[in-house]
């Protein structure tokens, strides 16, 4: 099965419920237009690997430091992926791939090991990159994080042991201008 047909699995914390009070509360003629306009082509680059043009991209396939806006929904597969100079939902900080040492007395060739097991495996992953992405202990920070990890059927189908982290406002507004090192 081709990795660009599976789904990843968005976290329900933080992300989602701000996500969701976001949507509602902020939605306006512009981004809508915007989100028609950019739904069927894929993200422009610059030199740098910056996005300067927004666009569809596959959940596979974004890249630290992309900026995205997050679709309703349990699972995703594709974002919407926009300059960061523009409102925005969310920012990717961290990848990181599940191993072995992760999950502990799990085996991880035993097969899924439940959604318990990823999401402690990416709460830390997530705080432990937190403040080296941001410029700022996550105590202080005015910012949140939540994660994407895999499915089952991704874990059994394709391998996904991935987990991504993305920053957010957690006061549910959205976001303008990249993160990185930013010390909010």
């Amino acid at each position: 099965m081709k990795k660009n047909t599976m789904s990843r699995r968005l976290m329900r914390g933080g992300l989602g419920v701000a996500l969701a009070l976001s949507a509602a509360l902020t939605m306006s003629a512009c981004s809508v237009l915007e989100d028609i306009a950019s739904s069927g082509k894929t993200p422009v680059r610059d030199d740098q690997g910056s996005v300067v043009e927004g666009g569809k991209q596959d959940v596979f396939t974004i890249k630290v430091g992309d900026c995205v806006n997050v679709p309703n929904g349990d699972t995703v597969s594709d974002l919407k992926v926009i300059p960061c100079d523009a409102e925005h939902d969310a920012e990717l900080y961290y990848e990181h791939e599940i191993t072995q040492d992760d999950l502990g007395a799990v085996d991880i060739e035993d097969g899924y090991p439940g959604e318990d097991a990823v999401h402690e495996v990416a709460a830390r992953a997530c705080e432990s990159r937190f403040t080296d992405y941001v410029g700022v202990d996550y105590e202080t920070s005015a910012l949140d994080y939540d994660w994407f990890y895999p499915t089952e059927d991704g874990w059994d189908a394709i391998d996904d042991r991935t987990i991504q982290c993305f920053l957010f406002d957690g006061e549910s507004e959205k976001l303008t201008g990249a993160l990185a090192g930013s010390g909010r």
